[in-house]
């Protein structure tokens, strides 16, 4: 998804933004985020069931020791590319936000135009 941004954050740069090729590019980056936001959901409630499976008294302590400290490791990670996708989805935002803004710029340059 962060790969992804990089062509839709040069595009927004550019004076005017060129709508068809920015709606295909949110729409590539908005479907990236999508896949990847349901990724780390995916991971994170593995997680919950690996910690679940703790309970059990049959595992030596050092296994359960070496698990937890796996689990924290994941868990970090996954907070960092969660937050790392939460720019990329605000990058998604701004980018669907500018393309209202032009089509409502040319919409009313199309309805002046007939005045």
């Amino acid at each position: 998804a962060e790969k992804r941004t990089l062509p839709l954050s040069a595009l927004m740069a550019r004076k005017p933004i060129a709508l068809p090729q920015l709606e295909s590019a949110v729409a590539d980056v908005d479907t990236a985020v999508g896949s990847a936001r349901d990724l780390i959901d995916v991971a994170e409630e593995q997680l919950q069931r690996v910690n679940s499976s703790l309970k059990m008294d049959v595992l030596v302590d050092e296994v359960k020791q070496w698990i937890q400290r796996q689990q924290k490791t994941l868990g970090f990670k996954l907070t960092s590319w969660g937050n790392r996708l939460s720019k990329v989805e605000a990058t998604v935002k701004t980018a669907k936000g500018k393309i209202e803004l032009q089509q409502r710029k040319e919409a009313l340059l199309r309805s002046a135009e007939f005045m």
